[in-house]
This record gives C-alpha cells, sequence and structure tokens, in this order.
C-alpha cells in the first residue's frame, strides 16, 4: 500500500483546516475592527448612553465567532493527530516510493542525498530512477518540494 498518498490527502486536509481557522480569526478581527469607537468612551458627552443594540448584536456575533474559532481548533488538533499516523505509518513503509516520499517532501532532502542514504541502506537505484520516482510522486500528489 502506498503510504504517502494517504498522507499527502492527511496534508491538505490539515492546511484546509488551517486556512478555515485563518478566515474565522481575520473575521472576528474585521468585527472587532468595526465595533471599536472612534473616540473613547471618556471623550463622549457626559450622560449620553450607549447603543444598547449595537452592543448586544456585536456580543451575539462575538459569541458565534469564538464557538467557531473553538469548533476549527478542535478541528485542526484531530487533523494534525491524523496526519501524525499517517506520517508514522508512512515511516515504518518499506515501499520505496514511501521512502523516497518520506525523505523527499517530510525531511527534505536533496535527491542526491536521497540517492546516498538508499545506498548506505543497501538498497540500490540509480540517481535517475530516484528523479523518474520523484516526478511521478510529484504528478500523483500534486505536491512541489
Amino acid at each position: 500500500m502506498r503510504y504517502y498518498l494517504i498522507h499527502n490527502t492527511r496534508y491538505y486536509e490539515y492546511m484546509l483546516a488551517q486556512e478555515d481557522l485563518i478566515a474565522i480569526t481575520n473575521e472576528r478581527d474585521v468585527i472587532r475592527a468595526r465595533t471599536e469607537p472612534k473616540i473613547s468612551y471618556e471623550e463622549r458627552v457626559p450622560g449620553t448612553p450607549k447603543n444598547k443594540t449595537e452592543e448586544y448584536v456585536i456580543a451575539l456575533e462575538e459569541r458565534q465567532i469564538k464557538k467557531r474559532l473553538e469548533e476549527a481548533k478542535a478541528i485542526i488538533t484531530a487533523k494534525k493527530f491524523l496526519l501524525e499516523l499517517a506520517e508514522e505509518d508512512l515511516r515504518k513503509s518499506n515501499d520505496i516510493y514511501d521512502i523516497i516520499y518520506t525523505k523527499r517532501w517530510i525531511d527534505n532532502k536533496r535527491p542526491k542525498d536521497i540517492y546516498r542514504e538508499l545506498d548506505l541502506m543497501g538498497i540500490s537505484y540509480s540517481r535517475s530512477h530516484i528523479y523518474e520516482i520523484i516526478r511521478y510522486i510529484k504528478q500523483t500528489t500534486g505536491r512541489e518540494p
């Protein structure tokens, strides 16, 4: 079984969850920027009340954003755990595609370093064959190192 495909899928799911978290955080920042008064409360005319309806709506939106933010953080934690499990399976695999994927995309090794390490491990592949495997992995995963 090619574990690198599973790892790649989990990696992209994790990255999408992080993008969702960033979007929610940006939305929260927009709400906070919108609700900040242009002048401070002390600079207002004494005795003028704050707008209670506006405060209620702002508090409600902030509670909803906070709830979504907590859900997004929980999702990221779960996806990171799944990604770590997939990486563990990938590192245990003896398939040459999984070994090269691990060394190239997780450990960020260059192809000539991968060639040397495989040679030290007793796995004899030529450099051109390693480049062909890397090219194949790029095509199947769509992922650049």
